[in-house]
């Protein structure tokens, strides 16, 4: 009886250091290969991975802020662009489960100064599930808008007497408008401002202490700057934080995001029979602030996710939890980091599959080029390189139209347009590169220009909202 007990602990022991040891070994893969990106300046962030019991790495890559060389850490506070509207989405379903609303209560019931024919057809689950018709952004939003400061209320006078996209319920369109009216009906239900409701709803249960909203007035110890690191590194363009309001203006930390996703895991927040609904998909695969998606990592391995990205001027961010319990939070403050990718590769990690070595930067190497050579000397490059070392090289769609955004924050016009025509080349089928093209020429004042890049934009992703409205406004002065 003895000897039995003894060899069952001993197994014990072993079983418990075979865990340890790959955990180990698991921990040291990933962070090798978040080094790999940093070192090829594709990742300035800070990462934390988990599985169901324990974490397995939190680290900080690059800098917070590169004036005063101050580092990245697990600590450190980023804007986490959309990941806020599954905040939002919490809170919105704490008040149906208090009973002071119902997922298909109207905007006419809270916001009687709404437009009517919109406010009578539109739904609170409709703007949950992003089936509302709300348009996402409109053309000259960054241009004209995006600078100044509004209240809740002003920012959703901007949109609200465009039309629908489509009636609503019949198709998927994501729409940020759509999460600005949900705040604004949060606000106005609780009679508290978005910051309180986000505090005592979930921050201080959750002590979520380095959770908060950003409004560019207050000082945030700890909070990374935005970059854009398409080309040589520069500071993001400016948007006020009072344009993203509830669809986007939290900051948070990998620390206090895995407090989040354990939070999850509980009743301390909502009931089952409500937290169900956020991870409920519709259309598109949609739940209420999340995606869900089966995400491929061999010929032979899928596994089901739920997850949500956000991004805007210098910053990217990612949120994914898998179905067997692994957590990966990535929040980025030099645009664009290829959040999802990386994501993605630690899974592969985590499964123990074969996984990609993140290949050097194209748009890095071809800044260095253009800026001292011009703009023929970097796509001469580009194609040279493309031909002698395409295994070195990221010669991904969105290389070239991040290093256009480089330049469009330089003002070099003629160099953006080069690099977005040349793109086309390289990808016909890029409805993104088209779009692009498509502001550029409308910011010009080149309409007939701007109306064929956007219709090739429509030929190949009929959801863009901004190519919609811009033809539809074309059509109307006609």
């Amino acid at each position: 009886m003895q000897n039995n007990i003894k060899i069952t602990t001993l197994l014990v022991f072993l079983l418990l250091g075979f865990q340890t040891t790959f955990a180990q070994k698991t921990s040291k893969k990933i962070e090798n290969l978040l080094e790999i990106y940093a070192q090829n300046g594709k990742l300035n962030a800070s990462v934390l991975v988990a599985d169901s019991k324990d974490i397995l790495l939190k680290k900080g890559f690059g800098m917070a802020d590169f004036d005063w060389q101050q580092p990245n850490t697990p600590q450190t506070k980023f804007r986490i662009a959309s990941i806020s509207k599954q905040f939002t989405a919490l809170m919105i379903l704490q008040l149906v489960q208090e009973g002071k609303l119902k997922l298909d209560d109207k905007i006419s019931a809270f916001i009687p100064e709404y437009p009517k024919e919109k406010a009578e057809k539109i739904t609170i689950h409709h703007l949950l599930s992003h089936t509302s018709g709300i348009v996402h952004y409109f053309p000259d939003f960054y241009q004209k808008f995006s600078k100044n400061n509004y209240t809740p209320d002003e920012l959703m006078h901007l949109f609200w007497d465009i039309d629908l996209l489509f009636e609503p319920s019949t198709q998927f369109r994501y729409s940020s408008f759509g999460y600005v009216v949900l705040g604004v009906i949060l606000e106005r239900v609780t009679g508290k401002n978005y910051e309180s409701n986000l505090q005592e709803r979930i921050c201080k249960p959750l002590k979520m202490n380095n959770t908060g909203i950003d409004n560019d007035l207050n000082i945030i110890p700890q909070k990374a700057k935005g970059y854009l690191a398409a080309g040589n590194l520069l500071n993001c363009e400016y948007r006020n934080m009072t344009t993203v309001f509830a669809t986007g203006q939290i900051y948070s930390t990998v620390e206090d995001l895995y407090l989040w996703h354990k939070a999850l895991n509980t009743d301390l927040l909502l009931s089952e029979k409500y937290k169900k609904l956020l991870f409920t998909p519709n259309q598109n695969n949609y739940g209420y602030g999340w995606l869900m998606t089966s995400q491929e990592l061999s010929k032979d391995k899928k596994v089901n996710t739920v997850w949500h990205t956000g991004g805007y001027n210098g910053f990217n961010a990612i949120i994914l939890r898998e179905e067997n319990g692994y957590f990966v939070t990535i929040l980025a403050n030099a645009e664009p980091t290829e959040v999802e990718n990386i994501a993605k590769s630690i899974l592969q990690i985590l499964h123990n599959v074969p996984y990609e070595i993140p290949k050097k930067s194209i748009a890095q190497t071809l800044a260095k080029i253009i800026d001292n050579q011009g703009i023929e000397a970097g796509l001469e490059e580009y194609k040279k390189l493309q031909k002698n070392a395409a295994n070195d090289y990221d010669f991904a769609e969105g290389a070239l139209i991040g290093l256009s955004e480089y330049y469009g924050l330089l003002k070099k016009t003629n160099t953006v347009i080069q690099l977005l025509e040349f793109n086309a080349t390289q990808y016909p089928n890029s409805s993104w590169t088209y779009s692009n093209l498509g502001s550029m020429y409308a910011q010009l004042g080149n309409e007939q220009k701007a109306v064929e890049y956007y219709e090739k934009t429509l030929a190949l992703f009929p959801h863009d909202s901004v190519a919609k409205t811009y033809l539809e406004n074309v059509k109307k002065k006609k």
